[in-house]
């Protein structure tokens, strides 16, 4: 460890202190000071030497055994020189971190303009410029978003709530809105509400875990009785006795794929994505939503691994349905059962009617043209959700599978009911829910 070191060291090393938690071996006071390496210096008259301006640039050697030589006098113990000699030649390698500081959060969130908004005159008239300004930044209107509000505080979906909670469940909410409406991230929360970026990124994870938990179930459903009822007499009307509604998948772009399960999830998109089928009817209510797939799945696969359709392949659901068609010949047939409309890659059985690629006849030909007609609801169903909520429509960033699956399926649930209210205002139709 010997080397060559100026004045200037010597300087360095002359202005440290010793650490309070070595002591001397001598009989000294443990209360005493603690002496430094300038003291030790100065008894044996090196800061002169090196305070004179000929040996100013002039290097002396200078090595941790030659300092402990010099301070031998002062019956210093050895752990006190260790210290100081490791001090010493530590000192270029220590890390200075500045403390944070802590911002102030202490805001009323009232006075912020999400809460300025949620308090103006007109916010609960419909159509003004207030209410058509929050439907466009949150996708949904403000009466439904009261009552969806309202729900969440009922079933808890933020977990219990504190007194001393500076962040109402309105806010909450809006916040978890906004970032499945417009594709937001935490921090962009944080320039409205001054809500910190983990803070958002922890209670939108809670919201979307509870909301399928305790309120997924109550959006999304197979219908039975006389509400399957409704849903088969539309299909009637239109030619298709018996159907319950049509049956397609979409892909939700995972931009943030693990790289052990590209492969998996490279599929006819170019890009990693997640499958997910959907059941819907003629009206734009969804039945049924299953569980995500790999995007390189296939629609038979994913077909032979989904609940609902399974079920309706073994008969094991509205096996008490009848329903009658006429054959080639026009007689009548008696059918037991329900089945779904489909496109071409899914597997040929009963259930699953799809158009006719065998037969190229004029009325066979006009009547796959008119099912693919039929079949656009769900079409129109996809289009709608990524439209209306770009959190499912851009390159997903979340690394949790789980936390897509369980976006993907609430917000399938807010626009059944979203499609619903717009239903009955357009058309003046009620739909038995």
């Amino acid at each position: 460890m010997h080397g060559v070191y100026s004045n200037r060291d010597l300087v360095g090393v002359s202005q440290l202190t010793v650490p309070s938690s070595i002591f001397f071996t001598s009989n000294v006071s443990s209360q005493a000071s603690i002496p430094t390496v300038e003291s030790i210096f100065h008894s044996v008259n090196i800061l002169s030497a090196m305070n004179s301006s000929e040996t100013d640039s002039t290097p002396i050697e200078l090595d941790p055994f030659s300092i402990k030589h010099f301070a031998s006098d002062l019956m210093c113990s050895k752990p006190v020189l260790d210290a100081c000699v490791k001090s010493y030649f530590q000192a270029k390698f220590r890390k200075v971190t500045i403390p944070r500081i802590k911002r102030d959060r202490s805001e009323n969130l009232w006075n912020s303009n999400w809460g300025q908004q949620l308090l103006h005159a007109n916010f609960k008239v419909p159509g003004s410029w207030e209410w058509k300004r929050f439907r466009n930044r949150f996708r949904m209107p403000p009466d439904a978003f009261n009552s969806f509000v309202n729900e969440c505080r009922v079933n808890r979906i933020f977990g219990e709530a504190k007194r001393d909670s500076r962040i109402a469940i309105e806010f909450k909410v809006m916040a978890c809105l906004r970032i499945l409406a417009r594709d937001a991230v935490g921090d962009d929360i944080d320039e409205h509400l001054n809500i910190g970026n983990s803070t958002v990124n922890s209670f939108f994870k809670l919201f979307l875990a509870n909301c399928v938990e305790k309120l997924y179930s109550k959006y999304v459903y197979v219908p039975q009785g006389s509400e399957l009822d409704a849903v088969e007499a539309v299909y009637r009307k239109m030619g298709f006795p018996g159907c319950v509604g049509s049956m397609d998948c979409t892909h939700v772009f995972w931009d943030k794929c693990p790289n052990e399960l590209r492969h998996k999830c490279f599929g006819k998109e170019k890009s990693p994505t997640l499958a997910f089928q959907v059941v819907v009817d003629h009206a734009r209510r969804i039945h049924h939503v299953s569980d995500p797939f790999y995007g390189a799945t296939n629609d038979i696969t994913i077909t032979y691994n989904d609940t609902y359709p399974m079920q309706l392949l073994k008969c094991l659901t509205h096996q008490d349905r009848t329903f009658q068609t006429y054959n080639r010949l026009g007689l009548i047939t008696l059918w037991c059962g329900a089945y779904l409309l489909v496109d071409g890659g899914y597997p040929k059985c009963f259930s699953l009617v799809d158009p006719s690629l065998q037969d190229f006849t004029h009325s066979s030909m006009m009547w796959s043209e008119w099912l693919e007609s039929l079949r656009k609801d769900v079409e129109c169903c996809f289009g709608v959700l990524k439209q209306r909520f770009r959190f499912i429509k851009n390159a997903n960033r979340f690394h949790d599978l789980h936390t897509i699956s369980n976006a993907f399926k609430i917000l399938i649930g807010k626009l059944k009911t979203l499609m619903e209210s717009i239903w009955r205002k357009k058309y003046n139709k009620k739909f038995h829910l």
